[in-house]
């Protein structure tokens, strides 16, 4: 045998391993848009957190803000970490921040809230995260975060003894960041939430830089469920009876009715914001499914009416830096309200020792003054002197017969002891009396003084007294002297006027010049219009109107009863020295809408205009006025 032979027979080699096909790589996160939660209750956006935190803090010229102190803010309040910090740091604060709440269950409600934030870098998330979180791949290429227990501030536990702790993950996002993150109020409120923050809300592109959205539906079933329950416990924890009381228990059943079927009544509100370095500008619409409730009626009753600001408006003095109008109330609308409210004040005054005809004065006084009659409201400063003006489209006799009958009834010498009973013992009752005619006003005019005595001086207990302990009197202030302000009612045609103030000359000078034949060349109408009133007269509104901080800081001085000479200058020279003086307006206009196939109980929308400069005085006021109170 040859060896050819013997090497034939040799088996072949055998073949090289196959190597394995590698897996398929996984499909890519479905990032389509899913529904709409339909428990959603509250969305809320914040288009761009950097540009919002540096128009803020310009406003009040206030020290910068890094913009990822929001972020933690939020995570703070939703999260149990201590090193909330982290995940602010993986936040792309130039792009929206998203926030929503859900409201579900019907026995045992749970209300859910979450937001979600875009990511600058999701690799360099997971790098800053790991030394504080462990990440999981989830679902869909979700990463779920866990925080380590070391860095946990508690362990939270619901009743049920099921983990409510806060959740985080980060998902694939719709949108221009391919993550967000999504932080949850616990992981039921993630699982409802965290689609629609990442998947859909990133979708929608909403004009305004901050937004804001209320949807009433989840929460109505409550209010109707509410409205048979809630009165019967509010009367019982007030301490009301039907049997004794019955008609302050109406009122009370009225009013808390009324506040539920509004609920009830109420489909969406929603709030859009935009923020510049010159100004604030603000729109709420709320709309309306049904118009049940008294207050839904009101907020849009009469369409038709909304018009151009009255002639009224513009023959207000110039100097004005509050000025307000409102076209009225029908007054078959106030006709139930009025009687609820009577019939409840004469219950209580019938369980006084006020004898009859007091009462019935009384009671007759409160069924007056309630009243949708339209009117101009307003405020000035001439000087260091304050006053009002109100102009109402009641008659000059109606007006004047109110403001008489006020007169006779805090003159009646049982309503005097009753109400100084009724008062604490330091505060002196104020006194009322018809004064003489005032010089220059048109005939039939009514002037009626109001004197306000200084309170009394706390006297020291008769214990202390007794026992030798009264601490040693200080010496005596002057007593200051009492303060005297005038109230005028002025006929104007069908119509009247009616100023208050403490300057009687500043008094007569304005009234006279509102209810003059023509415009005074000073009014309101006649000057150049201030910055944020641009256009004013030519807006269509059903109610509106400008204030200013120089008129709140009035209106805060005058409630404190500032007294004091050295107190009173720091007040004033506070307005002085405001950056815009106190006197750029913040405007606001109100209207209205129609009902609609969408919205069949009819819309309201209300503006405001808030310049930078008022701003800037709010802000200087409040920083003082610590300082004004406290001394």
């Amino acid at each position: 045998m040859s060896l050819a032979g013997c090497a034939a027979t040799l088996p072949p080699p055998a073949p090289p391993p196959v190597a394995a096909p590698a897996p398929p790589p996984p499909p890519p996160p479905d990032v389509t848009a899913v529904p709409t939660p339909e428990n959603l209750v509250f969305f809320a956006r914040l288009a761009n957190p950097a540009t919002a935190v540096k128009v803020v803090t310009g406003w009040g010229h206030l020290p910068s803000l890094d913009p990822s102190t929001l972020i933690e803010g939020l995570i703070e309040g939703m999260t149990d970490t201590k090193d909330n910090a982290v995940l602010a740091t993986i936040v792309d604060v130039t792009q929206p921040i998203d926030f929503a709440a859900s409201f579900h269950g019907k026995m045992s409600p749970k209300a859910f809230g979450a937001f979600a934030a875009a990511l600058t870098n999701v690799d360099a998330a997971k790098t800053a995260l790991a030394a504080t979180y462990d990440a999981t791949p989830g679902d869909n290429g979700v990463i779920k975060l866990a925080l380590r227990p070391d860095h946990k501030k508690s362990a939270a536990k619901s009743d049920d003894g099921d983990d409510e702790v806060a959740a985080c993950e980060l998902a694939p996002a719709a949108g221009t960041a391919p993550f967000r993150l999504v932080c949850g109020s616990s992981k039921d409120a993630l699982s409802a939430l965290a689609p629609y923050l990442s998947r859909t809300s990133p979708r929608e592109t909403l004009p305004a830089d901050l937004h804001l959205d209320f949807r009433a539906g989840p929460i109505g079933g409550f209010a109707t469920l509410g409205r048979t329950q809630a009165p019967k416990i509010v009367s019982n924890l007030l301490g009301l009876h039907a049997a004794s009381e019955p008609a302050t228990v109406d009122l009370v059943n009225a009013v808390l009715g009324d506040l539920l079927d509004y609920v009830a009544d109420l489909d969406t509100m929603s709030l859009d914001a935009t923020l510049d370095a010159e100004h604030a500008a603000v729109s709420v619409r709320t709309a309306f499914k049904s118009s049940t409730s008294f207050l839904a009626r009101m907020t849009t009753a009469h369409p038709e009416r909304v018009d151009v600001p009255p002639a009224m408006f513009w023959r207000l003095p110039g100097d004005v830096d509050l000025a307000s109008f409102g076209r009225g109330v029908d007054d078959t609308d106030l006709q139930h309200p009025r009687e609820l409210v009577v019939a409840a004040v004469d219950e209580q005054l019938a369980r006084t020792k006020l004898a009859e005809g007091d009462r019935h004065a009384l009671r007759d006084l409160v069924k007056e003054v309630f009243s949708g009659a339209g009117s101009v409201v307003a405020h000035g400063m001439d000087g260091d002197s304050s006053y009002w003006l109100v102009h109402r489209s009641d008659s000059p006799a109606r007006s004047e017969k109110i403001v008489r009958d006020v007169v006779g009834a805090f003159n009646r010498p049982g309503v005097v002891k009753w109400l100084k009973g009724a008062l604490p013992s330091a505060a002196t009752l104020p006194t009322l009396k018809l004064g003489a005619p005032l010089a220059g006003l048109p005939k039939g005019s009514l002037h009626v003084e109001i004197t306000i005595a200084p309170e009394a001086a706390p006297k020291t207990p008769a214990k202390e007294k007794a026992a030798g302990t009264a601490k040693p009197a200080a010496q005596p202030l002057p007593k200051p002297a009492p303060e005297v302000y005038h109230l005028v009612v002025v006929p104007d045609g069908p119509r009247s006027w009616t100023g208050i103030s403490s300057n009687v000359a500043t008094l007569s000078a304005k009234l006279a010049s509102v209810s003059g034949k023509a415009p005074a060349a000073d009014s309101l109408g006649l000057q150049p219009l201030p910055q944020g009133l641009e256009g004013f007269k030519e807006a269509r509104m059903s109610g509106g109107g400008f204030v200013t901080v120089r008129s709140f800081v009035e209106l805060v001085r005058q409630s404190m009863r500032v007294r004091k000479a050295s107190k009173a200058a720091r007040w004033e020279n506070l307005v002085r020295h405001l950056p815009s003086k106190g006197v750029t307006p913040i405007v606001m206009t109100a209207a209205p809408g129609a009902p609609t196939t969408d919205d069949p109980g009819g819309v309201h929308e209300l503006r405001l205009n808030v310049p930078a400069g008022a701003i800037r005085d709010a802000v200087m006021f409040g920083l003082e006025l610590g300082g004004l109170t406290g001394n």
